[in-house]
């Protein structure tokens, strides 16, 4: 039997975790504070925490997701931490978030309500299998251990990380979307001309799509070129560890656009920036400079030397 931490403010939220926890078979302690949840993490071991992202910091404080990502960090820095599953609000701004959360050390996001985005099976894949998916580097054993994919109407995230589907490979996103359909609980397997003629294309495009999909996975993960979509027997399958999220959200094209335009005028006023000084320069926040960038970069407008927080960035020659 595992035990399992709930952190949540809202107490209807709470009750019904315990309920599904408990239907579950499992033990749980429940919170409604950052202050409350670290004394149960010091004093008690857990296999899992279903954390909120805006807590407050004591009983009926203010509840902010600063809170929240406070405590993620906190848990994860720990030895051997259990695996943590965040839990948000359906919409936009609640995925942008949950997907930050992922970058600081979340093995998974879950969103409300939960008859909508089912909690059950990922809370089975971190208590029965014990996994919890991790990128590792490009400069590591460069393998890849699963996580999140959020297929939006624009494009493809990966644990964060927009890795496809943009205007360049538009076709890629229908094909994960039909590779993405389990039959028996398992990711089906598809060859070129069965996907081709599902999709009404030629075949061709199948594989080009694929291995620029596998390409851009491999550079904006460091993973193996096939981590992601396996070639077998029967054709194209999804790597059984990956979780696949259809959004009803589209990234809003125009915001996005403007986004981008606003990065392209500041990189070409600094010549050459690093992330945060594109943020202090254009006055766009993080989230939305980091999807501009990708985008750029994807394109072709933008070149990146580096990696992390002191990869710098400049206009790619010719785009003056």
């Amino acid at each position: 039997m595992s035990k399992i931490l709930i952190v949540d403010d809202e107490e209807d939220v709470r009750e019904e975790l315990k309920d599904r926890v408990s239907s579950m078979g499992h033990e749980h302690d429940d919170c409604a504070s950052q202050e409350k949840a670290i004394r149960h993490l010091e004093t008690r071991k857990y296999d899992l925490v279903l954390l909120d992202l805006a807590i407050p910091v004591k009983y009926e404080g203010v509840a902010r997701v600063e809170h929240g990502k406070n405590l993620l960090q906190r848990i994860v820095s720990g030895e051997s931490p259990p695996p943590v599953i965040v839990v948000t609000a359906n919409g936009l701004d609640g995925y942008l978030l949950a997907r930050e959360m992922m970058e600081l050390g979340a093995a998974n996001f879950v969103g409300k309500p939960f008859d909508e985005d089912k909690i059950e099976p990922k809370i089975d894949k971190y208590l029965n299998e014990g996994a919890k998916p991790r990128i590792e580097s490009a400069n590591s054993s460069g393998t890849f251990e699963g996580g999140s994919m959020v297929v939006y109407d624009n494009g493809i995230e990966i644990c964060g990380k927009l890795v496809g589907g943009t205007r360049g490979n538009g076709y890629i996103r229908d094909i994960v979307k039909i590779l993405a359909k389990k039959k028996g609980g398992k990711f089906p397997s598809f060859s070129s001309a069965r996907l081709a003629q599902l999709l009404g294309v030629e075949t061709n495009a199948i594989p080009s799509a694929i291995g620029d999909f596998r390409r851009r996975c491999k550079d904006k993960l460091g993973c193996e070129s096939n981590a992601i979509i396996e070639t077998g027997d029967r054709g194209y399958t999804l790597v059984d560890w990956m979780e696949v999220e259809v959004a009803n959200e589209t990234v809003a094209t125009s915001q996005i656009e403007a986004d981008m335009s606003r990065v392209v005028s500041t990189v070409k006023r600094v010549k050459k920036g690093t992330r945060q000084q594109i943020i202090d320069e254009s006055g766009v926040g993080l989230e939305r400079v980091k999807q501009a960038i990708s985008r750029l970069t994807d394109e072709g407008v933008v070149d990146r030397k580096g990696s992390g927080a002191n990869a710098t960035y400049k206009l790619r020659q010719g785009t003056d």
